[in-house]
C-alpha cells in the first residue's frame, strides 16, 4: 500500500518491520532476508537517508534476522555495520545503538566469546541507564539476556543476581503475568535450584507455575519446566509423594506436546525414574528407564 501511494516513510518502515519478522518466520525461507533487505536498502539510498537513524535500524533488524537464522558472519557484518551509523548519531539514536550492542552481545555469546559478549553487553546497559535513567525496563533484557551468558559460563551466582534484577525491574513494569516477567522468574528459580537455595527456588517456581496456569491454562506445555524445578525440589526435601503427583502431572502435558518419543521427553522421563527409585519402586522405574534410553540414542542418531 506504502509503494502504491508512494509513501517511501511508511514504506521503509515496513520492510524494516518485516526483517525482524523474517528472523521467526522460520517457515519462510531465509533468502528473503537478502530480498528484503536489499529492498529496504535500496530505497535508503533513493530516500538518501544513509548514515541516519532509519538506516542503522535497517541493519540491526537484518542483522537480527539473519542472528534468529544461526547465519552468524553476516548477524556480524550487519550489526557491526550498524554500530558504526548510530554510533555517529550520538544519543538522539540511543534506543537503537542500544539495541545493536545486544544483539552483538548474543551473537558473541553464542560464539562462546564471553569476554566480548560481556564488553557489549556493558556499552549497552551504560547507554541506557545515562540516556534513559537506571529502572528502564530494557535494562530488565539486558540483565536477563547477561545472566544466560553467565549461565552458560557455568557462573550460577551471576546469572542468578542478574536474573532477580531483570524480574525487580520487569515485575513492577509489566505486572506478574507478563512473559517477560514469568521468564525472568523461571530462569531465576532454575538457577536457585542449581545453587541448593531450595527455599527461593520454590518460592520463584511455585509462582512461576500459578502465573503460566492463569494465562495459559492447567495443562499447557508452559507449565512443564516449573513442575519440574519443583520435582527436584520436591525430592530433596523428601516429600515423595508430591514428587511423584507433579512429574506424572508433567509427563502427561509433555507426552501430549510433543509425543513420547521426543528429545523433549528425555528430562521428564528420567526424573520419574528418580521419583521411582526414592519411594524404593525400582520395577516402576524401568520402563521409564528404558524409554529414556531409546529417547537418548535416538536423539544421537
Amino acid at each position: 500500500l506504502a509503494e502504491a501511494a508512494g509513501a517511501d516513510d511508511v514504506r521503509l518502515e515496513a520492510l524494516t518491520a518485516w526483517l525482524r519478522a523474517l528472523g521467526h518466520a522460520k517457515d519462510l525461507p531465509g533468502e528473503l532476508i537478502d530480498v528484503v533487505g536489499r529492498q529496504a536498502l535500496a530505497l535508503v539510498e533513493r530516500r538518501d537517508v544513509r548514515g541516519r537513524r532509519v538506516h542503522g535500524a535497517v541493519l540491526v533488524a537484518a542483522g537480527e534476522a539473519y542472528l534468529e537464522r544461526d547465519q552468524y558472519d553476516l548477524a556480524g557484518e550487519r550489526l557491526d555495520h550498524a554500530s558504526g551509523v548510530l554510533e555517529a548519531l550520538g544519543d538522539g539514536a540511543a534506543s537503537d545503538l542500544a539495541e545493536a550492542y545486544n544483539d552483538l552481545a548474543m551473537l558473541h555469546m553464542v560464539e562462546k566469546r564471553y569476554p566480548e559478549s560481556h564488553a557489549a553487553f556493558g556499552r549497552a546497559r551504560a547507554l541506557i541507564e545515562r540516556t534513559s535513567g537506571p529502572h528502564h525496563p530494557n535494562l530488565g533484557f539486558l540483565a536477563n539476556n547477561e545472566g544466560r551468558a553467565f549461565d552458560k559460563q557455568g557462573d550460577r551466582d551471576a546469572a542468578r543476581a542478574l536474573f532477580a534484577q531483570a524480574y525487580a525491574l520487569w515485575e513492577p513494569y509489566y505486572g506478574p503475568d507478563h512473559p517477560n516477567t514469568i521468564q525472568a522468574l523461571t530462569h531465576l528459580a532454575r538457577v536457585e535450584v542449581d545453587l541448593k537455595e531450595d527455599a527461593s527456588a520454590r518460592v520463584h517456581a511455585e509462582r512461576s507455575l500459578e502465573s503460566r496456569t492463569r494465562i495459559s491454562g492447567a495443562d499447557d506445555p508452559s507449565l512443564v519446566h516449573p513442575l519440574l524445578l519443583l520435582v527436584r525440589l520436591d525430592l530433596r526435601a523428601g516429600d515423595h509423594a508430591r514428587a511423584r503427583e507433579r512429574v506424572d502431572r508433567a509427563r502427561a502435558i509433555q507426552e501430549r506436546s510433543v509425543g513420547a518419543d521426543s528429545p523433549k521427553m528425555l528430562e521428564v522421563l528420567n526424573l520419574t525414574v528418580q521419583v521411582a527409585l526414592a519411594e524404593e519402586r525400582p520395577r516402576d522405574a524401568l520402563a521409564p528407564a528404558e524409554r529414556a534410553l531409546a529417547v537418548a540414542r535416538t536423539d544421537l542418531l
